[in-house]
Parts: structure tokens; C-alpha cells; sequence
């Protein structure tokens, strides 16, 4: 009987609490039959910190074997194991732990996938650490690099859900023109006052492809409904992507679904109701990962709001990457830390110091050379609650950004004091 791990994923829900006992110490076997000659390979590296905690929960419950897997949901997992098949499973060492991986998940993890064990700020947990890799791609910018490309999907996935429907004074669900066809999308309606007003794009988080109920008003901890703005007077723009809802194509995975962006952004600027000039993008998690790699396709964003984002899409696991992970190129082009650099428009990156993509946003702000780029560690926050004061803020500065340029400017300082207890 294998026995899971607690971990954080950290493109899913942060947080979690102690490791649960086991029901009861029972002898296990050491491994497979002598007779057996498993196949050798390294596919997962464990930090030191990893190694240590994985060495000690096998001494203390008996279990001689890591597992590294991809469950049915797609997610990947670790579990004690007490044995391992042979035939089926490859067998790798990394800091002392023998570690098992069945074949097909072997085809479905990245390779240099590592893991690493977080005790911090009250969250334990282990998370997996996207590979380093050596750029597959010379081109200077995203565009370039995805001139002619095709990607390989290792899955065609599309949701075939129906849209939930708004309230008509809410929102109402339009239609927008993408290259994979008519998409869906929740959208203000015209407030009917004649002015032209700021608008900005909404992708959410999680299956960003597919849009739900985002009218509802939401505890502050998790608000992840971006309501803040709509509130303030911000013609807001919840575009679903190809291959969520019903719409038409497959998801791919942070790849075509930028042009879906773009496209999204293109339908706003022509609103009578809406500034062409004062466009703006935002997004969470795995839309905070998508709207960078948007802004580093187009410079026609007043500016782009980025929380919890990765700079490596890897960590996210084939859940969120339909495509071959070993192919460095398909990674590359999906993983806005390759083109940070490259970005022209204001962009701002935010994420709590409490658990989250930290790591993610570290990792961006010290390679970055770019003076459109600005990341913010947010103290006392996490990759949930950080959402809705900091919009507040945004939403109210965003009213009065109505110069020829983007004047809107954060510091530490006053986002900090925004979780102060």
C-alpha cells in the first residue's frame, strides 16, 4: 500500500497541514525479487532539504521507495512505496532515495524535474521545481520564435461545458473572433453614458481556458472574480480560450491560447464604450503565467497586472501542458521566464511571500534586465488573498491613469501594509 505525501503544487491551492500517521506499522517487503533486473534511470532529483525529509519518513514508517507519479487527474504525486514492478516501473537514485517511476508517467514528467521540501512561514510541504535547461530557441522575441512552429499534443482536450449565465447587468456573454474561431466571453455591458471608459482582460486561473460564475461577491481571503474593477467602473473582460467551454480547438496549453488573448483585447479596443488607448490585462496563476507571455507578444497593453505566475511552465506538470515535456522548445515557448525580457509594456508582478510561486517570481525579477518589469514580494500575503486589496488598488489608480503614457507606479512599502495585522 503506498503512502502519499503531503505536497504543494504550486499552480493549484497553496497550503497544507500536518502529515497524517499511518493506521498501523506493518512489515513490508525490501524490493522487488532478486531475480529481477529493473531498468535504470534518473528521471527525478531530489534537493538536499527533499532528500533529508524523505529519508526520514522511510526509517520512521519502512518504506524503502519514492514514487514519483502522474495520477489520472493528471497531477503529479509522491508516495512511499513498499515495493515496485520491474517490468513497469523505472528505477532511479537521487540523495540517498531510491526512486520508482512507472513508464507512462516517465513519459509525461519533464526532464530535470526535481523536487524539493518547503518548511516556511507555517506551510510544509514538498513542490515540484521546474528543470533549468539550456535555451532550445535563438530567436529574439515570443512572435519570432513561434513563426512556422506546430506544436505536439500528447492530449486533445476540450471542456464541452456550457457557459453559466450572468446577470444581465452584470455582464452579458459575447462572442469574439480568435484564430481557432468564435470564442466565448463575459463582458460589461455598455454603461450608456456616452463616455469611453479604461477596460481590462480578465484570465483566471486554474483551466483558464473555461470561464464560470465570476459575478458573485467572494470572501477576501479568495476573490479570485476580479470584481474590483468592474465595481470601480472598469469595463471588465472574462474571455474563455479555444478549447474551454464550448468552444471551438483543443487546449494547448499557454500556447495558442495567447493569440486568443490578443484577440480578446482586439474585440475590447473596438467597443464604442471602451478607450482603444487604456486597455489593460490581468490575470491569476495560470493566467498570471498566460498574460505575460501575451504581453511579450504585443505592446498594445497600458499596462498588464501578473499575480502568482511561473516563470517555467514544467513545474505545472501535463495537467496544464498537453504537450511533450522533454521537447525544451515546446517548453520554452510556453514559459514567460524565457521572455520576460523582451516585454515593452508596464507590467507588474505580484505574489505573497506565504507559500505561492515565490520561488517563480525570484527567479524573474533576478534575471531581469527589463525596465517595464517591476515584481513585488508581498509581505503577510498568499497567492490567494494578496487578490482583492491589490485590485482595489489597481482598479482605483487605473480610473486616473488617463495620460498620453501608463503612469501607474507601486512600491513595496504600500502593498505590504495592505496584510498588516
Amino acid at each position: 500500500m503506498p503512502r502519499p505525501l503531503v505536497f504543494l503544487l504550486l499552480f493549484a491551492a497553496v497550503g497544507c497541514g500536518p502529515r497524517s500517521a499511518p493506521t498501523a506499522k506493518v512489515p513490508v517487503p525490501t524490493g522487488p525479487p532478486a531475480a529481477a533486473e529493473p531498468e535504470k534511470r534518473n528521471l527525478v532529483t531530489l534537493t538536499p532539504a527533499a532528500a533529508a525529509k524523505v529519508r526520514g519518513l522511510m526509517k520512521e514508517d519502512g518504506y524503502p521507495y519514492l514514487r514519483v507519479r502522474v495520477d489520472e487527474a493528471l497531477d503529479q504525486k509522491l508516495d512511499l512505496e513498499s515495493t515496485y514492478n520491474p517490468v513497469d516501473d523505472l528505477l532511479g537514485e537521487s540523495g540517498g532515495v531510491q526512486i520508482v517511476v512507472d513508464r507512462k508517467s516517465a513519459g509525461m514528467l519533464a526532464d530535470g524535474l526535481t523536487v524539493d521540501y518547503v518548511d516556511t512561514d507555517g506551510l510544509k510541504g514538498f513542490k515540484f521545481v521546474a528543470p533549468k535547461r539550456k535555451p532550445a530557441i535563438t530567436a529574439a522575441t515570443l512572435p519570432d520564435a513561434r513563426k512556422g512552429f506546430v506544436t505536439k499534443l500528447a492530449r486533445r482536450e476540450s471542456a464541452n461545458e456550457p457557459l453559466d449565465q450572468p446577470p444581465a447587468k452584470v455582464f452579458r456573454v459575447v462572442r469574439y473572433e480568435s484564430p481557432a474561431g468564435g470564442l466565448a466571453a463575459y463582458l460589461t455591458p455598455d454603461p450608456q453614458d456616452g463616455k469611453k471608459h479604461p477596460a481590462i482582460v480578465w484570465v483566471t486561473g486554474g483551466d483558464c481556458n473555461t470561464i464560470g460564475e465570476v459575478w458573485n461577491d467572494r470572501p477576501a481571503a479568495n476573490d479570485q472574480t476580479a470584481g474590483q474593477f468592474r465595481k470601480a467602473g472598469v469595463v471588465l473582460m472574462f474571455p474563455s480560450l479555444r478549447g474551454g467551454n464550448q468552444n471551438p480547438g483543443v487546449r494547448e496549453g499557454f500556447l495558442g491560447e495567447v493569440d486568443d488573448v490578443l484577440a480578446a483585447a482586439e474585440y475590447l479596443r473596438k467597443l464604442p464604450y471602451v478607450d482603444p488607448a487604456r486597455v489593460y490585462l490581468g490575470g491569476h496563476s495560470t493566467g498570471g503565467t498566460l498574460v505575460l507571455l501575451a504581453a511579450a507578444s504585443s505592446d498594445k497593453f497600458r499596462a498588464v497586472f501578473s499575480f502568482g505566475p511561473v516563470d517555467d511552465v514544467a513545474g505545472y506538470g501535463p495537467q496544464y501542458v498537453p504537450c511533450d515535456l522533454s521537447d525544451p522548445k515546446e517548453l520554452e515557448l510556453r514559459s514567460p521566464g524565457r521572455w520576460a525580457n523582451t516585454i515593452r509594456v508596464p507590467t507588474f508582478v505580484f505574489e505573497g511571500t506565504v507559500g505561492g510561486n515565490t520561488d517563480s517570481l525570484t527567479e524573474m525579477a533576478k534575471a531581469s534586465t527589463n525596465p517595464n518589469m517591476r515584481f513585488f514580494p508581498v509581505r503577510g500575503a498568499n497567492h490567494f488573498n494578496l487578490l482583492a486589496p491589490i485590485n482595489t488598488l489597481i482598479a482605483g489608480r487605473v480610473l486616473k491613469d488617463t495620460g498620453e503614457k501608463c503612469d501607474l507606479a507601486f512600491t513595496e512599502g504600500e502593498l505590504n501594509r495592505l496584510f498588516e495585522k
